[in-house]
């Protein structure tokens, strides 16, 4: 037994990649319990072998309800499956650009590997057809008896047409399908997909349309995608949308670009135009972990490096001699397993043992191939957790009945060496090309993309625009993989830079801040702005409070609100002027000017504005405030008024009335005069006769009075009387 040689390494960086693009991914999450949804996800790639497509997808299902069937176990491992409905009446058809209709496989497969917590089924079949078509789509459509409902499809774009580069047909990419991936909860993960390129192009990644998948295509609640390293970032967190212990459906286009310019029969392809495409369809679990998000698997430094190429020569397929690959895990914590996804007839030993505190597990794996798997395979291996955390991918790429042309180091200077199937490749250093890289790039080719600058100095050199990198300026950066955007936010990226849509009461470059105005607080069109975590409102004239809900009385607040003796209302949130006549405007303060609006100056008077008013200036012959009138006539009226109101006649009357008036008057008052001189002596006797009365009326009153105060002192001194009545005698 020998085991072929690794004769290079493939990591992400080989090829020239371009348009490293972040995308955003949200879309309502349809979380299905872990125990109803059967189909967990497929992929297919093809390439041509003797002017056939040879086809080869892998699947997974959950354990015992794929083509495997109930019983399904690890001795099934390398059975093929003979399963009725709805497997074996589901088919790979052509679904676009095909004459005819051309059928493939049905869903039944042989089984490749099993797993448990959770349980699961992986299964790989190949078919061919005759290349009847050139430029088509072959598709796959899942029953909704198997996905919860959903419609979900598998599609794959061929091209037959000859590479002028490779003088050949183009091969698909290649991807291995991840039977299971967990990632920790509250935390953030980066799950790398393994694909690959059997011409050595360049392979992107992006999220399938609609279009593309059916139904439910992908259920990440939130997740960023770096095109050109193909990894899946997730901060899988409750402010993210998502939930411990649900699994999410993810769907990926795998498409391949070339590194240069190439023709495919006459149509010229530049290095941002995608030659085929494959789908890559698979589940992530997010499970709560007891590691806090560190990881605790990690892969041996004995291991080959990751995406190593091994060439399985003819001979070592002819004499059936076994491809070996071992593969070494080590764990901080005990209970640690593997995952796999390997093409057929691939068999799997394991060996545990511990030192100290490290955990260690072997993957011994052995694998003759099949005739029909001639070419590329690629086969991974995932660590997994007491938890269910899964690792980062460990993958080796095998070539079945190959010779490794790198052995003659075709390429020039310093360019590397990539084995492919019976072909190789050249990853040129920054400006060269051509199959060995022996041609020099100048700066007419406009080798720099994305807008950048050329110069060139012995050799060309891009300067490239603000957010985009690498040597042609096709990487763009992503600064979404950081996960800038706070309390559930979503992150775009473009050209370079990023923007946050925050959810709701958040805003800020990176959703930082809480939103008061988000609940429109400000009524009657008041206007909102966030004050540390409050809010205060900016009120509309009319409007006052806290949250311009009282209605402000303008006419009350001030006497100047109508000027010139404007009377002031007030209305809810508004005032309303009633301006005097000759004022007009909002607050009374704009004149009218009668002279331009009415013209009221008649007969050709000239009219002058004044404030509030106007006066008439008028032309001989003609008076009155609007020269409305004839001076003339106006005199003749008069007259003729006088004279119909006062006739000569009635003139004479009256003047005959006022002097008979007077001559009475004087006869009355000389005989009032005649008749008071003969009373008058007559009065004077009268007055004298009753001044006598009164004066003897008074002497007799005054004398009585005295005669009792002598009685009255008599009766105190009776002895004296004699004496008191000779004193009021004397009295």
């Amino acid at each position: 037994m020998t085991r072929s040689a690794i004769v290079s390494s493939r990591g992400t960086g080989i090829a020239m990649k371009e348009n490293n693009v972040v995308v955003c991914l949200l879309l309502a999450a349809v979380l299905f319990d872990l125990t109803s949804c059967t189909f967990l996800g497929g992929t297919i790639s093809w390439r041509e072998n003797r002017m056939k497509i040879r086809y080869i997808y892998r699947m997974n299902f959950d354990l015992g309800t794929g083509p495997c069937g109930s019983g399904c176990s690890a001795t099934d491992i390398g059975s093929k499956t003979v399963t009725g409905r709805p497997f074996s009446d589901t088919y790979w058809t052509c679904s676009v650009g095909c004459l005819n209709n051309v059928t493939g496989s049905d869903l039944n497969y042989v089984v490749t590997a099993v797993g448990d917590n959770p349980d699961w089924e992986q299964g790989e079949n190949i078919f061919q057809q005759r290349m009847t078509d050139t430029m088509f789509t072959m598709s796959l459509t899942i029953p909704a008896t198997l996905t919860n409902g959903n419609r979900i499809t598998l599609s794959t774009t061929i091209d037959t047409r000859v590479r002028n580069d490779t003088q050949g047909i183009n091969s698909s990419p290649v991807a291995a399908l991840p039977p299971y991936t967990g990632i920790p909860f509250g935390c953030v993960s980066n799950v790398t997909l393994p694909v690959m390129d059997p011409d050595g192009d360049v392979v992107k990644c992006r999220w399938t349309n609609s279009s593309e998948c059916g139904q439910g295509c992908n259920e990440l609640p939130e997740a960023y995608l770096d095109e050109n390293s193909c990894s899946i970032y997730l901060n899988a967190t409750s402010s993210k949308g998502y939930t411990a212990g649900h699994r999410y459906r993810v769907s990926v286009t795998v498409e391949d670009f070339p590194r240069f310019p190439i023709k495919l029969a006459s149509k010229v392809l530049l290095p941002n135009q995608p030659i085929n495409s494959i789908p890559l369809q698979f589940h992530i679990n997010v499970v709560p972990s007891s590691t806090h998000c560190k990881p605790s698997i990690t892969f041996d430094k004995k291991n080959f490096p990751d995406n190593s190429v091994a060439s399985y020569s003819f001979m070592d397929f002819h004499n059936h001699v076994d491809f070996v690959f071992p593969i070494y895990i080590s764990s901080t914590r005990p209970n640690t397993t593997f995952v796999q996804s390997f093409p057929q007839m691939v068999t799997t030993t394991t060996s545990k043992n511990h030192s100290g505190n490290r955990h260690y597990l072997e993957v011994y794996s052995k694998w003759r191939p099949l005739p029909q798997q001639l070419g590329e395979n690629i086969l991974c291996v995932w660590g997994k957790d007491h938890d269910g955390v899964t690792s980062r991918k460990h993958c080796i790429i095998g070539l079945i009945a190959d010779s490794n042309e790198c052995i003659s180091r075709p390429c020039h200077g310093s360019a590397t060496c990539l084995n492919l199937y019976m072909k190789y490749a050249c990853s040129c250093p920054p400006g060269f090309r051509g199959g060995n890289c022996q041609e020099k790039i100048t700066c007419a080719e406009n080798p720099c993309l994305n807008n950048g600058s050329c110069s060139f100095n012995s050799t060309f050199s891009c300067h490239c625009n603000k957010g985009f990198m690498g040597n042609f300026c096709q990487y763009e950066k992503q600064p979404c993989s950081s996960f800038p955007c706070k309390n559930g936010g979503r992150c775009s990226s473009s050209r370079g830079s990023y923007k946050c849509m925050c959810h709701t009461n958040f805003l800020g470059q990176n959703c930082e801040t809480f939103d008061a105005c988000h609940s429109t607080p400000c009524l009657n069109n008041g206007t909102c702005k966030n004050l540390n975590g409050s809010f205060v409102c900016q009120c509309p004239p009319g409007w006052k409070g806290t949250d311009c809900s009282q209605d402000l009385n303008e006419c009350a607040q001030s006497t100047s609100m109508c000027s010139n003796g404007g009377t002031c209302i007030n209305h809810i949130g508004s005032f309303v002027c009633h301006c005097k006549s000759g004022w007009t405007g909002n607050s009374c303060t704009q004149d009218i000017d009668e002279c331009s609006h009415y013209s009221p100056c008649h007969n050709n008077g000239t009219c002058r504005n004044t404030p509030g008013s106007f006066s008439c200036t008028c032309h001989k012959g003609w008076m009155g405030a609007n020269c409305q009138l004839s001076s003339h006539l106006v005199m003749n009226d008069v007259n003729e008024k006088e004279k119909s109101l006062f006739p000569l006649p009635l003139l004479y009357i009256l003047a005959g009335i006022i002097l008979g008036c007077l001559l009475l008057g004087i006869c009355i008052y000389l005989i009032f005069k005649r008749y008071r001189a003969k009373i008058q002596p007559k009065l004077k006797d009268c007055h004298s006769v009753e001044s006598n009365r009164r004066d003897s009326k008074d002497l007799q009153s005054k004398s009585n009075k005295n005669l009792q105060r002598a009685k009255a002192k008599a009766k105190l001194k009776p002895k004296v009387k004699g004496r008191v009545v000779r004193q009021s005698l004397e009295f």
